[in-house]
């Protein structure tokens, strides 16, 4: 079953289907500029949230072959003015922005015009084939929702005239259908641009899947029969970080209806659709749409002359939308399926072998700056679980550079409860030797000037960190390690270095003295990070080296790391899987509460912008108004 190509780059032009002659006339137009894409936009010639930031990234690179210069300064410069064109037309869809971002990111990267211009063009294929490729992950993932021989409600249009690929919503319908689950579909006609009845029907006949058009306000009336449909699933424009969906207007009122009548309601959207920078609806930008889409039908009028309508997009709270889907997921308020242990490590582990259901999410950015790289989201032996390469894939970012307050704020948002951190350390003992395994229980900072706590701007807060890794999480991995038969160390002290040198031999040596165990260069900001974000975090330290104390051995050297980190990382990996089985299925350890008692500044008094940023990690303190001296 093929979708509609609704968009496509050829020859140096970009081909649009113009929707809004549908389902009459298929009519194509040829753009050759930005301000054409623009319009297109603006018109909803073009629309739905994926393809409208595809179109913006075609308009990116249109725009860029007008700019005439040879100095990169100049085509940048010009560049960010065809951005903000593209950017100005629909506020509310959080991928615009995105992949505008993506975009100038990829010019920046090039080294003269010519150069930007092709890398432009490659990236806009790159941001329509990835969205494609999710498409169909997302269909497959969702369709498994959908009980067999049921029928669904969907609203709006979310096939593909709305993303390039398969569809979001519509997507997983497509795949519940081929796969034999589906029997009845029930597309309401979406006023006041009428795309259900448009698009989305035009659509669903063109795959011959049975369907029935409803008036907007019969929904309520089909829910009421018992059994008629068995969930709701739509698309979104923006998905907030605590999980509010804004999508077309009549999605908040399906979703009360549906939770009226303890029906399913899910929202279908990739993750360029969440907005992690944005705490909750009432922060996302509401596009107020032009008062003719609500006094005139097809350039008729239909109402009186002289009112004032509203036709505005809106924001469904996360509690009227309990369980919405999507291509990676959040435990609060999302289900896809849940994303609950993290590992953070190199590339040995987003590569296991019985890893499937492989798929990436790509966080551009948080309140705090992009992460070390995007996240590799796979199922192990039954367990979804978010692999996150700590430095970056090739080894990129030194220990001094991690954004560690980024990688953890992102894996927060993912609904991770539990962290696994995979590391290479020295040792300071004799019978902790190099390929043995170690799970220590505290920590000793000596790193300098590393950004270590979410909080200020306004927000006073002081964890209790006196055990700095989670007993619950450190049991799991330490009896692992000794079922995986690894010679594994319970206990000791790490010294976190700030590196990127190794120590000196005096250094060392004071280390030893102090009692420490292990030294290595990771274990902190994360440990103090993942405490505040109320996340169990544990380290499973790799020992690669004596570091330059032992007399009798070779100070260590990079190479030394990489080869004996090289030979204990299968050890490692049957480590961390047996781990993964061992995790409680609900948490009842400190970590897990670890702000209860932390929050010194009432909440009435934190600035607005510092809790939107902080909306993940202190939502559900928000109600409460702790209060200090």
């Amino acid at each position: 079953m093929q979708g509609v190509k609704a968009i496509e780059w050829a020859n140096g032009r970009v081909r649009l289907l113009d929707q809004t002659h549908l389902p009459h006339q298929e009519v194509y137009l040829e753009l050759d500029d930005h301000h054409q894409m623009a319009a297109a936009i603006r018109e909803m010639r073009v629309r739905g949230a994926p393809l409208i930031g595809i179109a913006a990234a075609y308009g990116m690179a249109l725009g860029a072959r007008h700019i005439e210069t040879s100095n990169i300064h100049d085509f940048l410069t010009q560049l960010r003015s065809v951005a903000e064109t593209l950017s100005a037309t629909r506020p509310t869809a959080v991928n615009l922005p995105w992949a505008l971002k993506r975009m100038t990111l990829a010019a920046e990267a090039a080294a003269d015009p010519q150069a930007a211009q092709q890398a432009l063009v490659a990236e806009a294929r790159r941001i329509h084939q990835e969205s494609a490729d999710a498409d169909r992950r997302l269909g497959e993932h969702g369709a498994q929702l959908i009980p067999a021989g049921s029928a669904v409600l969907t609203h709006c249009n979310t096939g593909s005239l709305a993303t390039g690929g398969y569809g979001t919503a519509l997507g997983v319908i497509r795949t519940a259908w081929e796969q034999g689950r589906l029997s009845q579909v029930y597309a309401s006609e979406t006023r006041p641009l009428l795309q259900g009845a448009r698009l989305t029907a035009w659509e669903l006949a063109r795959d011959r899947i049975p369907t029935t058009l409803i008036a907007d306000g019969a929904a309520g009336f089909l829910m009421r029969r018992r059994d008629a449909i068995a969930c709701v699933i739509v698309g979104a424009d923006r998905i907030a970080a605590n999980g509010d969906v804004a999508n077309k207007i009549g999605t908040y009122n399906l979703a009360v209806l549906a939770k009226e009548h303890a029906i399913p309601f899910y929202v279908a959207a990739p993750t360029s659709t969440i907005d992690l920078t944005t705490a909750s609806g009432d922060h996302i930008p509401i596009e107020e749409r032009s008062a003719e889409e609500v006094t005139t039908c097809a350039g008729a009028a239909v109402a009186p002359a002289g009112y004032q309508p509203s036709s505005p997009s809106e924001a469904s709270p996360a509690s009227r939308t309990p369980s919405p889907c999507r291509s990676y997921s959040s435990r609060k308020g999302f289900a896809m399926p849940d994303v609950r242990v993290a590992v953070i490590g190199g590339s040995g582990f987003y590569q296991m072998e019985g890893l499937t259901d492989v798929e990436e999410a790509r966080i551009e950015k948080t309140p705090f700056g992009q992460p070390s790289d995007a996240i590799v989201i796979g199922t192990l032996d039954g367990v979804r679980v978010a692999f996150l390469p700590r430095h970056g894939r090739g080894h990129r970012i030194l220990p001094s550079e991690l954004p560690a307050r980024a990688n953890i704020y992102a894996l927060k948002t993912l609904g991770v409860e539990f962290i696994i951190a995979v590391s290479a350390v020295g040792s300071l003992r004799q019978e902790i030797e190099p390929r043995h395994l170690v799970v220590p229980d505290q920590l000793i900072d000596r790193t300098k000037g590393r950004p270590a706590t979410f909080f200020g701007q306004g927000l006073a807060a002081h964890i209790a960190f006196a055990e700095p890794f989670c007993p619950v999480l450190r049991d799991s991995l330490w009896r692992s390690a000794d079922q995986a038969n690894a010679t594994v160390h319970n206990g000791g002290t790490c010294v976190v270095m700030e590196g990127p040198p190794f120590s000196t031999k005096a250094e060392s040596n004071l280390y030893r003295s102090w009692g420490a165990d292990l030294i290595g260069m990771t274990a902190l900001p994360e440990a103090k990070l993942a405490r505040e974000a109320e996340v169990c975090y544990a380290t499973l330290a790799c020992v690669t080296d004596y570091d330059c104390w032992h007399e009798g051995h070779e100070s260590v050297t990079a190479e030394m790391i990489v080869s004996n980190l090289a030979k204990t990382i299968e050890v490692a990996q049957r480590t961390v899987r047996l781990a993964l089985t061992r995790l409680p299925a609900e948490r009842d350890c400190l970590c897990a509460s670890a702000l209860q008692n932390a929050l010194i500044t009432p909440l009435d008094m934190v600035p607005a912008e510092t809790k939107k940023n902080l909306a993940p990690i202190i939502g559900r303190y928000m109600a409460a108004k702790p209060t200090g001296s």
